[in-house]
């Protein structure tokens, strides 16, 4: 009986081992654990900090394209207007049709000048052979600022579509048979030679 009590501790002992050694072990699984999410956060944090850079991009790529696309379209807008003037006044026939109706840019076209985008912004045909009327598809060069049309052999009227041209700031259209009137839009380009054309200006529309 002696015997047995004092083996008693020695079993509580044994026993009581294996449970401390489980605590411990969740304990270290626990923290474990815990630095692995907090070694996951940075990651994420960093994923998401470098994803904006690539939208930013993505939004510059954008508006790159759309500035190219819309340079395009009015590049082809203003070909055709200018094919239209060949065709109209006897283009076949110019003193000078260099490069003219070619796949060339526009601004290798003989007195065609050109901004950075392709878009026609002037236009000198003056002592240039013409022959007929200028043609309205002219008005479709949206961003012409200089037109120089005179010493020719035109004639009929000044297309009213002219006026459309926002941003004309030089008109010559002087020494040709030019008849009509004057489009009273036209009142606001800045150089002119209305004076030498010896034509009214057209009554506005009410």
């Amino acid at each position: 009986m002696g015997r047995m009590i004092k083996l008693i501790p020695v079993l509580v002992l044994v026993m009581g081992l294996p449970l401390a050694l489980l605590a411990c072990g969740g304990d270290e699984s626990s923290e474990s654990s815990a630095a692995d999410q907090a070694a996951t956060s940075p990651a994420t944090e960093g994923s998401v900090a470098a994803s904006e850079p690539a939208a930013t991009e993505s939004t510059s790529t954008e508006k790159s394209e759309s500035i190219t696309t819309s340079g395009s379209t009015s590049a082809e807008t203003d070909r055709e207007a200018l094919i239209a003037l060949y065709n109209a006044t006897d283009g076949a026939n110019w003193t000078n049709n260099e490069n003219w109706l070619s796949g060339n840019p526009l601004g290798e076209w003989y007195g065609v000048t050109t901004d950075s985008l392709g878009s026609v912004v002037g236009l000198d045909l003056s002592q240039n052979g013409l022959s007929g009327e200028i043609p309205a598809g002219l008005g479709q060069l949206s961003n012409l600022f200089d037109l120089s049309l005179g010493g020719n052999q035109l004639s009929g009227g000044i297309p009213a579509d002219l006026g459309q041209l926002a941003n004309l700031v030089r008109l010559r259209l002087a020494g040709n048979d030019l008849s009509g009137c004057v489009p009273d839009t036209l009142r606001g380009v800045s150089y002119n030679d209305f004076d030498e054309l010896g034509l009214p200006f057209c009554t506005p529309d009410p």
